[in-house]
């Protein structure tokens, strides 16, 4: 993933702080206590799910280790097949032309 698990306790811990101290003007202490730890949960989770979907995002696709040799292999057995297929087909085809004979 981007980042660490600093990014999300970071941004959970100031979220905590700025209700907290937001919070308690108008409320008693451990309500705004109690609002500020869920606001630290959901900044928290938040900034998981944006470092979770960057990481798709930057994620590079796994290259196939494909050597010469096996690439060269393939490429003969293509040229055999096509060989094949061109015999085969020419002796249909001259099978084809003797029984209308």
């Amino acid at each position: 993933m981007i980042g660490s698990h600093k990014w999300n306790v970071s941004s959970g811990t100031l979220a905590f702080i700025l209700t907290f101290l937001l919070s308690t003007t108008a409320n008693p202490w451990d309500t705004s206590l109690f609002r500020g730890g869920i606001y630290f949960i959901i900044f928290f989770l938040i900034a998981y799910a944006f470092r979770l979907i960057g990481y798709f995002i930057v994620k590079k696709p796994k290259k196939q280790n494909i050597g010469k040799n096996e690439i060269n292999r393939a490429d003969q057995v293509k040229q055999q097949v096509k060989k094949d297929s061109i015999k085969e087909t020419t002796e249909k085809v001259r099978t084809l032309l003797n029984e209308q004979e």
